[in-house]
């Protein structure tokens, strides 16, 4: 399976997450199935480093495309323009692409320059946990909203605040990085689902955060992680209920399958291989932005 096949599937799946958050009456399976998009989107965009004419050209497309998404979801929330909206649009995965693409490139330079290295990455982390402090202050405190708050921070480059935060962004440095070790990109993946599934099942890293008695640590810790933490100490251990409808990310485990049948034909042109990416590309705010708008203005 190409690349460019796993883009489409993953264009697939996001059409049934779609369905299943702004149709009314969607069962929620349309939810569970659109969880294995993320990997996907993640694995093709970094191996695709590799094989793109220019990496900061093709960086800087995922960069504009989060951002105009990033306008779009604001428009699409402001009230006086849209009344009868019952639900928003939050979804963007170009702004985590952007964010794992950005930590790649970074990789790379540092190996060409390792006299840098501490440098690189010690401007790259102050910028990026700054942001996420900033957020935090204007969330919190100021009452900034969340759409408005979502475009500041993805014209930044915020890998905390990109869509699934840290833990996916990481995810998608990790194919990059084993790229040539299927055993451990297995790894590196089920590491991180089970960290969702933990955390979903158990609630335990919520529970420990809590002794802190600060509401803000809960919040900061959920920003820099991705993870549910805020209320889930009141949550049963392993309840079915929150695993299936509460907090049901860790189901991106079922993506492993279509990540390892997946091989590029080297043989494809590379005309061939950009023009379906950037099909797949258009696809996916298409298939949101269409979704939104038969949930709330045409069923």
């Amino acid at each position: 399976m190409s690349t460019s096949t796993l883009r489409m599937i993953a264009v697939a799946f996001v059409i049934s997450e779609c369905i299943g958050t702004f149709i009314p009456g969607a069962p929620i399976a349309f939810r569970w199935i659109g969880e294995l998009a993320a990997p996907l989107f993640l694995l093709c965009m970094a191996w695709s480093m590799d094989r793109v004419r220019d990496r900061k050209q093709y960086i800087f497309c995922l960069y504009l495309c989060g951002v105009g998404m990033a306008a779009l979801n604001l428009l699409f929330s402001v009230p006086s323009l849209f009344p009868s909206a019952g639900t928003a649009v939050s979804a963007d995965i170009f702004t985590t692409l952007f964010a794992s693409g950005s930590m790649i490139l970074l990789y790379e330079y540092q190996k060409e320059h390792p006299e840098k290295k501490g440098m690189i990455w010690g401007i790259y982390a102050a910028w990026q946990l700054g942001g996420a402090a900033v957020w935090c202050v204007l969330s919190e405190v100021f009452g900034v909203s969340t759409a408005i708050l979502q475009l500041i921070f993805t014209i930044c480059g915020n890998i905390f605040l990109a869509e699934g935060s840290f833990l996916m962004v990481i995810m998608g440095f990790l194919f990059y990085r084993t790229k040539e070790n299927g055993r451990v990109l297995r790894f590196f993946f089920c590491m991180i689902c089970f960290v969702f599934f933990v955390n979903a099942s158990t609630g335990v890293f919520g529970r420990v955060l809590s002794f802190f008695g600060s509401d803000v640590v809960l919040v900061v810790a959920e920003i820099l992680t991705g993870l549910s933490m805020y209320g889930t100490w009141v949550t049963a251990n392993f309840s079915l209920d929150h695993l299936l409808f509460h907090d049901y990310q860790w189901m991106m485990i079922a993506a492993l399958p279509l990540l390892l049948l997946c091989r590029e034909q080297a043989n494809r042109p590379a005309r061939k291989r950009a023009n379906r990416a950037y099909l797949s590309g258009a696809l996916y705010p298409v298939s949101v932005y269409l979704l939104w708008f038969l949930g709330n203005y045409a069923l």
